[in-house]
């Protein structure tokens, strides 16, 4: 046996060394931070798919989220799989804009909805 120190596992990088991709090490997804589509560009280049999707730029408009800018996180032939890898990325970053939409959709509305309760950690 090897009685030298073994070296420590360096920790995931999120970002490569031009900060131009980031990395979910849980999905195993690369996201190019400067490839900012909208809805339409997305349909065409990912036809019949469930996409995951972040809002990188949106707003509000009567009771609707509008989004202006989106980032594709995940690609998927199945729901099934697309809603885990939301749910996965939802539970370590709840803060982000994600969707999960099917691309045969025309448009993405997206209903925004009041929540009046409490809400638990």
């Amino acid at each position: 046996m090897d009685s030298s120190p073994r070296e420590a596992t360096p920790e995931p990088k999120i970002a490569d060394q031009f900060g131009q991709h980031l990395v979910n090490v849980t999905l195993g997804v690369t996201m190019d931070l400067r490839c900012k589509m909208n809805w339409q560009e997305l349909r065409q280049t990912h036809p019949n798919r469930w996409l995951v999707i972040e809002a990188t730029a949106a707003h509000s408009e009567t009771d609707r989220r509008v989004i202006d800018a989106i980032a594709l996180i995940a690609s998927s032939d199945h729901a099934k799989q697309a809603m885990k890898q939301y749910l996965d990325l939802h539970r370590q970053q709840p803060n982000r804009e994600l969707y999960v939409a099917h691309t045969s959709r025309e448009a993405l509305n997206i209903e925004e909805r009041r929540w009046a309760g409490i809400r638990r950690p």
